[in-house]
């Protein structure tokens, strides 16, 4: 199952599409969402939306930690660098694995 987001100030770039098959040995950026608007809170509420749109079943994917990263503080207010992910991965508690049930 596939479902992308779309609307004003949000393109999707990906060769997908409901039904296809993705082999073991897939790219693993399969989509790229891109975001824009009147300025950098606008781009960002769209990319928090479409982020919750995106539904894909059959493969796991990266969406749940993205919303995540999106959603931090640092994040939403630009304070982020070249260390910023690496930073984070190293304080992040531990999350339940949810993709089994919010795919169900």
């Amino acid at each position: 199952r596939l479902h992308l987001p779309g609307g004003p100030g949000v393109r999707i770039d990906t060769a997908l599409y409901a039904g296809c098959s993705v082999v073991p040995f897939y790219d693993p950026m399969i989509a790229k969402v891109i975001c824009w608007g009147r300025d950098r809170d606008e781009a960002l509420g769209r990319m928090v939306q479409a982020l919750s749109e995106f539904e894909i079943t059959g493969i796991q994917t990266t969406l749940p930690f993205l919303q995540e990263l999106i959603e931090t503080s640092a994040f939403e207010s630009s304070r982020v660098h070249t260390q910023f992910l690496e930073e984070y991965l190293a304080h992040r508690p531990s999350v339940p694995d949810l993709s089994e049930q919010k795919a169900v």
